[in-house]
């Protein structure tokens, strides 16, 4: 029996055909099964990425947003599942999933005692999504177990077909930012500090704070190139014609940028932040 096993992943296991460790999936449709040394699955493992990045043309036709909030008593988790692509989906269910780092428990093989990713809970809903703008708002309160570290906890939320098992995108979700009303009574000012345009990038970084938050921000400008697109194919369907979104691309081994983490099309002059808000206390 997995000490850290709860019924959502027993109920995974069973639905994926687990039998034995490691059983590891990839978007939920390709596996590999066993190990024999670290240098030889890892190299399995990068085949299997490479594969389903080419399977795919590392698109795909539905865009995820989102946010949480880790409270004294809760995890609220929003997340907006909008298709952007002409496709037939079917059969979509959207989860999300609270994981725990650096989870104690002694002990493992080897003697390991200090767990990452561990998975706390999963929230699933039935979504459908027919036409191109079609979005779907999936929320959940999640309680926070006493055993849990609640700065440890992160989110993820993907979207998957049931039928077919594919995992059609994912996001490492990013908590939410302390809102305006947050901010109020807190010392100190807005500041924007001089734009650092330059010839080698087709964006201009401006870092600027608010009281409570520092963040720096890539502003896109005007006329700059937009991200490239190519074709997308679901593993049971192939729409002609479709012009899907880039999809997440796994991180390299060591990275500290989210692995679910999508590159998006940002419009002329619109700005994306390029990491978490740090609050100040």
């Amino acid at each position: 029996m997995d000490p850290l096993e709860i019924p959502e992943t027993a109920e995974r296991a069973s639905w994926y055909g687990v039998v034995s460790h490691p059983h590891v999936r990839f978007d939920g449709i390709l596996f590999d099964i066993g190990a024999t040394s670290c240098d030889q699955v890892e190299q399995d493992y990068r085949d299997l990425i490479e594969q389903r990045l080419a399977d795919t043309g590392g698109m795909s036709p539905v865009e995820i947003t989102g946010g949480y909030d880790v409270g004294d008593t809760d995890v609220s988790i929003e997340a907006t599942f909008r298709l952007v692509d002409p496709v037939d989906l079917t059969d979509l269910r959207a989860s999300l999933l609270i994981y725990e780092n650096d989870v104690f428990y002694c002990c493992g093989y080897g003697g390991v005692d200090t767990w990452p990713v561990v998975t706390r809970r999963i929230h699933d809903e039935e979504i459908v999504l027919q036409n191109v703008d079609d979005e779907v708002v999936v929320s959940a309160d999640i309680p926070i177990d006493p055993e849990w570290d609640p700065d440890m906890l992160h989110v993820v939320a993907y979207l998957q077909n049931t039928a077919t098992k594919e995992v059609i995108q994912g996001l490492y979700v990013e908590p939410s930012p302390a809102g305006v009303d947050d901010l109020i009574g807190r010392a100190g000012a807005l500041r924007i500090d001089r734009a650092r345009p330059t010839p080698f990038r087709q964006a201009t970084e401006i870092a600027f704070t608010i009281p409570g938050i520092s963040r720096s921000s890539t502003c896109r400008a005007a006329g700059a190139p937009r991200s490239s697109r190519g074709p997308w194919t679901p593993a049971s369907t192939s729409v002609a014609g479709t012009e899907p979104r880039p999809r997440a691309r796994p991180r390299e081994a060591g990275s500290t940028s989210p692995a679910s983490r999508r590159a998006r099309e940002a419009p002329p002059a619109s700005c994306f932040f390029s990491n978490r808000p740090q609050i100040e206390e």
